[in-house]
């Protein structure tokens, strides 16, 4: 019993903070994707780990996006990134100029991103959010790889072309 507590937390400590910053991306309310992270442990206090720990960060991801979609599905609504919550995704060690062009230049990117179509806008979030692979988020989406490559590569394209040209 002891060893599945060990693996629990460990994998908390590990895929708490990217499980979280994954549903808020989705959400967009941080006090909810708290509990559906929470609610993703829980899941994982109750399954199997011979069953899971092959691929549990996929699995986390997996039950923390069904969990989510879930909850969007519950409540239809979806809310903008506040400007705090947006300030805390940008590291804060540069000068206050060079900080503030960096956090308008990231709150611009994640408008760019909430534009997106659905399927685009979560496989750029698992993938540089995340860091996960194309597997990874194959798994986590019900995808194969090859999709997921062009799906990434087609939300780039877009972001690409949605992007203003500076002088």
């Amino acid at each position: 019993m002891l060893e599945k507590k060990d693996k629990v937390l460990s994998a908390m400590q590990d895929y708490e903070k990217v499980l979280l910053r994954y549903s808020n991306s989705m959400i967009k309310d941080y006090e909810r994707a708290q509990d559906i992270v929470q609610d993703t442990f829980l899941q994982l206090c109750k399954a199997d780990l011979k069953l899971v720990e092959k691929n549990l960060k996929a699995w986390l991801f997996k039950v923390c996006r069904n969990r989510t979609l879930e909850v969007i599905r519950k409540e239809k609504k979806m809310q903008s990134l506040t400007d705090e919550q947006t300030a805390n995704q940008v590291c804060h060690n540069s000068t206050p100029d060079i900080q503030v062009e960096k956090n308008d230049k990231f709150a611009q990117l994640l408008m760019l991103i909430d534009r997106l179509p659905q399927n685009q806008k979560e496989v750029v979030c698992l993938k540089f959010q995340s860091n996960m692979s194309y597997q990874e988020i194959a798994d986590t989406m019900s995808l194969t790889a090859s999709n997921v490559g062009f799906i990434l590569h087609s939300a780039m394209k877009e972001l690409k072309k949605m992007m203003p040209r500076e002088v």
